[in-house]
Order: C-alpha cells, then structure tokens, then sequence
C-alpha cells in the first residue's frame, strides 16, 4: 500500500511538472501575458546591476528603479517607448556633481512618480535629500519644486558644511 501511495504521488509530481515544461511555461498564476510566458527581460549596465525599487500603477504599468536608471513596462511586460528614451530615464539630482543615489520609488495617484535619494553637495562631506517628480512619460514635471525636483537637509544643522547627511531609504 506504501509503494502505490508512493507511486501515485510521484505520478501525480511528474504530470504537474510536465504540464510547467511542456508549453505551460510556469506555475499556475502566473500572468502569461507579460512578455508570452510570465517573465519579461531587460538589458542594464553591468556598473548599474542592482534592484532599487518596484512599482505598479492601476493601470498596470511597471516601473523598475536599478541603481540610476528609472524603467519602465507597458502591462504586458515589453519595454514602455514612450517613456524617456526607449523606456528608460537616467536619475540625475540637479545639485552637487548630479551623481546622487536613487534609493526608492512610488506611485502617486495620477501616476507620476517619486524618486527619493541623496547627494553630496558640492565640495561639501554631506549629502542632501532629494525627490524627483517624473510624469508618465518620463519628464520631470515643471511645477513640483524647481524642475521637478525638491531637495533638502529636513532643517538639520550643516556645521559649514560638515554637519550630518541626509540619506532617505525609502518613500511611500
């Protein structure tokens, strides 16, 4: 009785399995329709391989934050064109060198996005705060602080430069 059971459960296995390899692509729940079968690939520098943040819009627009580089996924999983240029756009802060630290991403509810980070001010040892606010296709939107950007030391002390640095890690 053990082995049948034994037997039963392994055939069971093996017709589950054969259904994923043989043309079902994946698990059950998988959404297929992204990129025909569930997974979607994208090509980044090797310099900026590193998975910052993700969101997705009600609409089901994807976006992908991976170092300073912002992506972004129409709801099928292929690159969205008409965001930046070919679907990416490369996070620059305006202050400092323009070479900050992404480090998070949000969705507000018209489906703009928020970038927080931060970055050293120039020939200062502290980093600022900053949000940058994109529109859907990748533009900064004029009217959110100076160009879409907002920066700032939450008030703290700068000591002549030397004060604490401000880092966000998160935003919601």
């Amino acid at each position: 009785m053990t082995r049948l059971r034994t037997l039963l459960v392994f055939a069971a296995m093996l017709a589950l399995f054969a259904g994923w390899a043989g043309g079902a692509a994946g698990p059950p729940g998988v959404d297929r329709s992204i990129g025909g079968h569930g997974t979607t690939t994208v090509t980044v520098p090797k310099h900026e391989a590193r998975f910052d943040g993700f969101e997705v819009t009600p609409a089901g627009r994807s976006y992908i934050l991976d170092g300073s580089l912002l992506l972004a996924f129409q709801s099928n999983g292929k690159v969205a064109g008409n965001f930046g240029e070919s679907g990416r756009v490369t996070i620059a802060p305006a202050f400092g060198d323009g070479k900050g630290s992404p480090s998070d991403l949000a969705v507000d509810s018209q489906g703009r996005l928020l970038v927080s980070g931060s970055a050293a001010l120039s020939g200062k040892k502290i980093e600022e705060a900053y949000v940058i606010r994109f529109l859907p296709n990748g533009t900064r939107t004029p009217e959110f602080g100076i160009d879409g950007e907002v920066d700032t030391n939450f008030g703290l002390p700068t000591g002549g430069g030397q004060g604490p640095s401000v880092a966000p890690t998160s935003i919601a």
